[in-house]
């Protein structure tokens, strides 16, 4: 199977479900489903398919629509500074916590934080920084859940199939 030209191609003809799932350069995986392929007759995928637990939990993604989470990370963001966020990042700062040798204060809003008061930048600009940084990780978050799927996503403002969905999964709330 190794000295195959093409194994992606080979995959795709055998198993073509899991020649879709996986990308032309994941050679281990790709040789392993040949390999099953060869040795049972039987396309990996299906193997799989077989052995699928049946889901223990219904799981539902509560979700802001963009416009509107976008406004409520960048309202959050002020308020964390108005909290003293830049106080915290001043005393980790002090404390040793530099940006370039620990992990965490190079995440979200600690990194631009941190660089402004080192004079890279103004305090303004370290918020926006934060605000856009923070939206976009939110974006890759939905992203990500899209990606792994079995979730119903309902908008955090409708309330009606949020409470169904309660109700579906508890029972009514005592009276």
């Amino acid at each position: 199977l190794e000295a195959l030209d093409d194994p992606h191609r080979e995959l795709q003809r055998v198993d073509p479900v899991l020649a879709e799932r996986l990308h032309p350069n994941d050679k281990v995986r790709i040789l392993r489903g040949l390999e099953v392929h060869r040795l049972t007759g039987t396309p990996l995928s299906a193997l799989h398919a077989e052995h699928q637990p049946e889901p223990r939990y219904k799981a539902i993604c509560l979700s802001l629509d963009r416009p509107d989470l976008d406004e409520r990370i960048n309202q959050r963001v002020l308020e964390m500074v108005e909290e003293g966020y830049l106080d915290e990042v001043k005393r980790l700062l002090d404390a040793g916590f530099h940006p370039s040798r620990t992990k965490p204060m190079r995440s979200l809003g600690y990194r631009h934080l941190s660089h402004h008061l080192e004079g890279a930048f103004g305090l303004d600009e370290a918020i926006r920084l934060t605000q856009r940084d923070t939206r976009k990780f939110a974006r890759r978050q939905r992203k990500m859940i899209r990606h792994v799927g079995g979730f119903e996503s309902v908008l955090a403002t409708e309330m009606d199939r949020i409470r169904d969905a309660a109700v579906a999964a508890w029972g009514e709330p005592p009276a």
